[in-house]
């Protein structure tokens, strides 16, 4: 799951210059309509963060969000 940075402090000079997704971080329990993530200890912030805080790491979908690649067009008989 990615974090959003929307409330959290970054030391960044403009919070328009930060980033808006941090992570991916690991879930570790649901509690409730929280989630307990496994955060570095650097961040020191409480580890059990809202649902409309974290947003689902696009690079592992679920399992029926994956579309198989289109089949090839076919123009004077090669496929494109």
């Amino acid at each position: 799951m990615w974090l959003s940075t929307k409330h959290l402090a970054l030391g960044r000079p403009s919070q328009k210059l930060a980033k808006l997704n941090d992570g991916p971080y690991t879930i570790l329990e649901q509690k409730g309509h929280s989630y307990l993530l496994d955060l570095p200890e650097h961040m020191k912030i409480y580890p059990v963060i809202h649902a409309r805080f974290l947003r689902k790491d696009p690079d592992d979908p679920l399992p029926e969000q994956i579309n198989p690649p289109p089949m090839p067009l076919v123009v004077d008989d090669e496929k494109e």
